[in-house]
């Protein structure tokens, strides 16, 4: 079973994670997630995140486009569409990531730099989040390095 529907292996893997903080001497009281592929249940993914302990969730955003998968780039807090309640866990939208462009969308850099930056000032012009995941690997590459810092930096 993937993690992304499975709560114990959630929770297992939140403490062990926890165990490997506190051996090094990392001082982490807030722990945010995001599952691996984009990979998400609505009816159960929050809420097992939720009752595991976690505070801030970045998963939703699409894989395959850019965008505004919640309809928003602001965070907010999560909701049990089961038993109809408010979660203690806030979500924060995904709006960018590195593969999506690249991978998914086949964008040239010119065109993904397009993209992204009219992403990034619709967030701004609503003092909003613009949340990018971009993976370590995909910063080995030069130009996507260079690509990374433009984008965070202009």
């Amino acid at each position: 079973m993937s993690i992304y529907r499975d709560p114990k292996q959630i929770k297992k893997e939140l403490n062990q994670l926890k165990i490997i903080l506190k051996f090094l001497k990392i001082n982490q009281e807030e722990i945010t997630s995001r599952m691996h592929y984009l990979r998400w249940k609505t009816s159960d993914t929050l809420l097992f995140l939720n009752n595991a302990g976690i505070k801030k969730d970045a998963t939703l955003g699409y894989a395959e486009y850019c965008g505004f998968r919640c309809g928003t780039c602001h965070e907010y807090q999560g909701y049990d569409l089961k038993n109809h309640k408010k979660l203690d866990i806030i979500i924060e939208p995904l709006i960018i990531m590195d593969g999506t462009l690249f991978e998914y969308m086949k964008l040239n850099y010119e065109q993904a730099y397009n993209i992204s930056m009219d992403l990034k000032k619709k967030c701004q012009k609503v003092n909003g989040q613009f949340n990018i995941l971009w993976h370590n690997s995909s910063l080995q590459d030069p130009k996507k390095k260079i690509f990374y810092q433009n984008l965070i930096e202009n």
